[in-house]
């Protein structure tokens, strides 16, 4: 049976509603016009239509085992003629293809998108952060203005 979980980013934090030791009790609702995000208390923290964005597990770990979720920043070594060189690429959902994707492209637009299961089986990448936390990872090596390649989390 597939698993089906979600986190929120809230504008400031991440939730992650299945609620763990060290995470306060927090539950999601989802319905016709978004989704909700309530702490233990019944009071609502985000809401699609406020600052929410909510990320869906893609059921795929890291190499360590940590869980990849939409938004994340995944990353593995190449060997160059330069040295080692860490590859980032933002994780998403092609809606077209219906499956998850890596960002390959340079400037983050998903012009150049793989299969994440098949970069998965073939390459061991680790969870590097994500797009609301980190997302100076994303910046190229070229050192380009941030604002410029600005990931869009939008499908």
């Amino acid at each position: 049976m597939k698993t089906i979980k979600f986190r929120v980013w809230d504008g400031k934090k991440l939730h992650y509603p299945e609620a763990t030791k060290d995470e306060s009790n927090h539950y999601l609702q989802f319905g016709t016009n978004g989704f909700w995000l309530f702490n233990e208390k019944g009071k609502m923290v985000t809401a699609s239509e406020v600052s929410g964005e909510c990320n869906q597990f893609t059921g795929f770990k890291d190499k360590n085992g940590k869980e990849i979720y939409e938004g994340d920043i995944i990353g593995d070594w190449t060997k160059t003629e330069e040295g080692l060189k860490q590859s980032k690429q933002q994780v998403f959902w092609f809606e077209k293809e219906g499956c998850w994707k890596l960002d390959n492209s340079f400037f983050q637009n998903k012009s150049n998108c793989q299969n994440l299961y098949s970069e998965l089986r073939d390459y061991e990448f680790e969870v590097l952060g994500n797009i609301y936390e980190n997302p100076e990872l994303l910046v190229n090596d070229l050192n380009v203005d941030f604002e410029t390649v600005k990931p869009s989390n939008k499908k």
